[in-house]
């Protein structure tokens, strides 16, 4: 399953990147209109970098800490079931 939740985040990622570098390409293209589009699209570059790697912790962490019960058929219950 690692490899399935990984190939989506990377997915999701690369949209958001994608629509990122679109936005960062234009607040070049405009900057002389306003002084807070460069501010704001470095904080933007900021947060997605800090989110990316968040992320990628996330899974690898959530992945390693799976744990897999493994029940033994013939040992038999202590329970008393009535």
């Amino acid at each position: 399953m690692l490899p399935i939740y990984l190939g989506i985040y990377i997915f999701m990622l690369a949209i958001l990147w994608g629509f990122f570098l679109v936005a960062r390409h234009h607040s070049y293209k405009f900057k002389h209109f306003s002084t807070n589009i460069a501010p704001v699209t470095n904080l933007l570059l900021v947060f997605l970098i800090i989110l990316s790697i968040v992320g990628f912790f996330t899974i690898f962490s959530l992945w390693e800490n799976t744990k897999i019960i493994k029940i033994d058929p013939t040992q038999k219950s202590t329970q008393t079931y009535y």
